[in-house]
């Protein structure tokens, strides 16, 4: 999801690139799903990985918005070709993890779990998985381990990223040429909301877009300010103080003690805004651009879809405990 790189969703061919791509881009989305793989893995270090998904949101609204302002400027954007590219690109690889998964618990859960699961495939198709789950329970509660499709909310949150932004873009860039101060103060009611509702119902506050849009207007903010251009040496200090914020919020984060998402979401969020924002003036970028770092985040989708039923179906056989040798053979 003309591009600089692409959304969380999609698949890149190196030989295809445009000219404007931005492999550090790639690189940070490795970051992203690695973190959040490590983290549900129980890896030691990543007690904060779980905030690889607010990074991903960062980067998706960074590149939703860039191309959507650039169509739009060009007089070519039109919203049935947005909303199939994001059709094609979404789906398949989701329902082809949805069907397995759909089997595996049909020959591995009791039939009390499989139940489960059928009202969470259900609401996975639709889209709706996040109102699912928000329902059901907390993410981080023990019965987490028996819900392979959980992982799923998110990409429910994106796809309803898609379907209201474009059109409330579209309504904002046709009533005013102050996009950015408009984003600014959406993203800040947005945040605000976040922190209050977070103190009324902490699920909710998780799960529901509305307390989530904001992450997705901090690289849309991005998008509107990067036309202003700096002294390189700031670029340098941008990218490198983000990656600090965001090596900090998966290193010391930890979701039994930290307040989450409220205002400790705004850490990788800034953090994936600040390195988006230098990423494409610094040499500091280069590891992150490199070929491992942008395969990696070229077939992140792929490793984020995968990734927690996979873990789900073997914690399951195995009663949740496993060995040194057990976790890397999951990685």
């Amino acid at each position: 999801m003309t591009r600089v790189s692409q959304p969380m969703d999609d698949k890149s061919s190196t030989a295809l690139q445009p000219k404007n791509y931005r492999p550090d881009i790639d690189g940070l989305r490795a970051i992203a799903v690695i973190s959040v793989i490590l983290y549900h893995f129980k890896v030691g270090f990543f007690s904060g990985g779980f905030v690889g998904v607010d990074i991903f949101f960062v980067i998706s609204g960074y590149l939703i918005t860039k191309g959507l302002l650039e169509k739009q400027h060009n007089g070519k954007f039109e919203f049935s070709d947005f909303y199939f590219r994001r059709i094609r690109r979404l789906i398949p690889a989701l329902l082809a993890t949805i069907v397995v998964s759909y089997i595996a618990a049909y020959l591995l859960f009791s039939p009390a779990n499989f139940k489960q699961m059928s009202g969470s495939t259900v609401y996975a198709l639709s889209g709706l998985s996040n109102l699912f789950f928000w329902m059901e329970s907390g993410y981080f509660d023990t019965s987490s381990i028996v819900k392979p499709l959980l992982h799923t909310w998110s990409l429910s949150v994106e796809i309803q990223f898609y379907i209201t932004w474009p059109v409330l873009l579209y309504l904002i860039t046709k009533a005013t040429n102050r996009k950015l101060t408009v984003t600014l103060c959406l993203t800040l009611i947005g945040a605000v909301a976040s922190v209050l509702y977070l103190n009324k119902d902490s699920s909710g506050a998780f799960f529901l877009t509305p307390f989530r849009i904001h992450e997705f207007l901090f690289g849309a903010i991005i998008v509107l300010v990067e036309r202003f251009k700096i002294y390189k040496h700031l670029y340098d200090t941008a990218y490198f103080f983000g990656l600090a914020l965001i090596v900090y919020a998966i290193t010391f984060f930890d979701i039994k003690t930290t307040t989450f998402p409220g205002l400790a979401a705004i850490v990788p969020a800034v953090g994936a805004s600040l390195m988006i924002y230098g990423g494409a003036s610094t040499k500091f970028a280069l590891p992150l651009s490199s070929t491992v770092a942008t395969k990696i985040g070229e077939i992140s989708y792929s490793l984020y879809l995968v990734h927690w039923p996979l873990f789900v179906f073997t914690s399951y056989i195995f009663f949740d405990k496993f060995s040194a040798t057990g976790t890397i053979g999951l990685v």
